[in-house]
């Protein structure tokens, strides 16, 4: 009976956590290498959506300003899970490994500290296929002890983040391809991958016209407690953001698929009836039902706004901050941020 007791507490208090999509302490939403496909020695422009609830939910008092520590690593051969660049090693014994700048060559190198960085991988992780993957790891902190010190703690405990509220260590796959290698069938391998792109993001209003989340002209009206009306939201992708790729069976039969573009929504206060979306193609539950079809060019999902009491909570405005990440199943990614205010 105890032990049942003590699943019970268990589920009980999983319901009062936040939902994923709901931002209430610093996150890494995506990380994006621009372009996310390059020939050794190209350059790829790094970028990171990290973002923090306007209005501090967290116990602490306000956090430091957020740092930022971009790494790389070859990826080990055969390697079935990925930990960030220099945990689960020796190789932060030392302390910080060389910039990358310094030593391109290296196995594990430091890339930068700001926001953004750029990176230009060397040829020591491509195979025999004339392809490869290096791995980026950015670590990010509002701590006093910053970047730096939050990777530096975490190596100290067994790859543990000790405060994963203020600490947050993402990962990223970057690919290498040689210009002009050969496809296990002998033909030319496809055009490089690119990052797809959203061009619309919207907001149904109370009002039922469509206003743009980008800038000022999207508002809700706050809601009841009981019997809220829901609004939606819509995030229209590029024409070209789905891509074709060949892909092989187990025979080595060829066919040509249109990529999987996946969404997620983040909010600052209201509730999302789902956290997750897919551009699928018309009347297909998935795009690996229908992998040769064209995906629709629009995901939406229906957003309940705030109470005025969760408002004021949650903003110092009046507005409601907004994302939509949008990701294809080859490593490319992209966002949009928006607001809505509410309605005066």
């Amino acid at each position: 009976m105890r032990h049942v007791m003590y699943l019970a507490v268990l589920a009980g208090c999983s319901g009062n956590l936040p939902a994923a999509s709901f931002i209430d302490k610093l996150r890494v939403l995506a990380v994006q290498t621009e372009p996310p496909e390059v020939a050794p020695f190209e350059t790829s422009a790094l970028s990171a959506l990290v973002v923090e609830p306007p209005v501090q939910q967290l116990d602490g008092g306000p956090p430091s300003p957020v740092s930022y520590l971009w790494t790389a690593c070859k990826i080990p051969l055969g390697a079935s899970a990925l930990t960030p660049c220099g945990l689960g090693t020796d190789a932060l014994s030392a302390g910080l490994p060389p910039s990358c700048a310094a030593q391109p060559g290296a196995d594990l190198c430091v890339i930068g500290t700001d926001p953004t960085a750029s990176f230009a991988p060397s040829d020591a992780a491509v195979g025999s296929d004339g392809t490869g993957q290096w791995l980026i790891s950015l670590t990010v902190s509002d701590t006093a002890g910053g970047a730096v010190g939050c990777l530096m703690d975490a190596f100290a405990n067994q790859g543990q983040v000790q405060s994963p509220d203020h600490c947050v260590l993402a990962l990223k796959r970057l690919a290498i391809s040689v210009p002009g290698h050969r496809l296990s069938d002998g033909s030319a391998a496809p055009a490089p991958n690119r990052n797809p792109l959203l061009t619309g993001f919207t907001l149904d209003q109370p009002d039922a016209s469509s206003a743009s989340l980008l800038d000022d002209s999207a508002v809700f009206a706050t809601q009841p407690t009981s019997n809220p009306k829901a609004f939606a939201l819509h995030a229209t992708r590029s024409d070209d953001s789905a891509e074709v790729y060949p892909v092989f069976d187990n025979a080595g039969h060829r066919s040509d698929v249109y990529e999987a573009l996946a969404l997620s929504w983040f909010i600052t206060a209201g509730k999302l009836a789902a956290g997750r979306g897919a551009y699928n193609p018309a009347s297909c539950a998935t795009q690996a039902d229908c992998p040769t079809l064209l995906p629709v060019t629009e995901a939406h999902v229906d957003w309940t706004p705030p109470t005025d009491a969760e408002l004021a909570g949650h903003s110092t405005d009046g507005s409601v901050l907004i994302w939509a990440v949008l990701r294809d199943d080859r490593g490319g990614v992209t966002w949009r941020a928006g607001h809505a205010r509410r309605a005066r």
